[in-house]
């Protein structure tokens, strides 16, 4: 199978809880696409760090990278060694910082990640931490963790065994029509079908409206904009001259990749 014959999109919003702090989302996303493979991988940042967007953003490059490299020269990748390759470089950066190493640690580089492997013949998707996953129509919720503290890879730099990557679910390609890999932000909008958007008596729609949408597809802003449109405070006037706001419906920031197979293509 050619994987340039399955469609992949990505989009973002920084959700309510940070944006009226006001701070950066702490999410980040990253995907790459060739006719013999493909890979994606959203990252989100502890929530109670200073700035583990850092380490959100460098921990998807690093996974892309070591992905991508095993699957070039061997076609295959041993998970072990993407966690090697991601625990490597942060260490490096930690150690060169300056300061107390694990104050580093905390401070930049604790994030979760989601990914999703697509070969000729098989998929799979891994993750450490929490998220959400969607293979054809099975959503599966990854967490939440007690005490809202899930596993982050970043542990592994401060002892000697630290959270591994776990195999979520593994599919045919044959068998694959769509996916989504989101951060635990994403598992808000499996509850807000019914809901109308901020300003609006739209209801937001289901979650599939991401992978079925042909528009999300054909321009790479449309998910952006449609996860800013259900995120977004919107302030309007009451029937009484007043004014009222309805807020954004994303409190956490929300991040996902969205794939399906384009259509008229052949599964096979």
């Amino acid at each position: 199978m050619d994987l340039r014959s399955f469609e992949l999109a990505a989009g973002s919003v920084i959700g309510r809880d940070h944006r009226v702090i006001p701070r950066n989302s702490q999410d980040a996303s990253a995907f790459v696409s060739t006719p013999d493979f493909a890979v994606a991988v959203v990252t989100d940042g502890c929530g109670s760090s200073a700035r583990s967007e850092v380490g959100a953003v460098l921990g998807a490059r690093l996974a892309i990278s070591s992905i991508q490299w095993q699957l070039e020269r061997q076609g295959a990748v041993d998970w072990r060694l993407v966690e090697r390759h991601i625990l490597a470089g942060l260490h490096q950066l930690a150690g060169n910082l300056g300061g107390s190493y694990e104050a580093n640690v905390q401070e930049y580089f604790l994030f979760t990640l989601v990914a999703c492997v697509m070969t000729a013949q098989t998929a799979r998707f891994v993750a450490v931490g929490d998220g959400l996953v969607v293979v054809n129509d099975e959503v599966i919720e990854l967490g939440p963790f007690p005490g809202n503290q899930p596993p982050y890879l970043g542990y592994g730099l401060l002892s000697g065994e630290g959270p591994r990557f776990e195999l979520v679910r593994e599919v045919s390609m044959a068998q694959l029509q769509s996916f989504l890999i989101g951060t635990d932000g994403a598992c808000d909008l499996l509850r807000l079908a019914g809901h109308p958007l901020p300003g609006s008596s739209v209801p937001v729609g289901p979650i599939a409206q991401f992978w079925t949408d042909e528009a999300v597809f054909r321009n790479p802003a449309v998910l952006s904009r449609r996860l800013k449109l259900i995120g977004r405070d919107v302030t309007r006037r009451t029937p009484t001259g007043g004014v009222t706001t309805d807020h954004g419906l994303l409190p956490d920031d929300t991040t996902m990749i969205v794939g399906r197979l384009a259509k008229g293509s052949d599964p096979t």
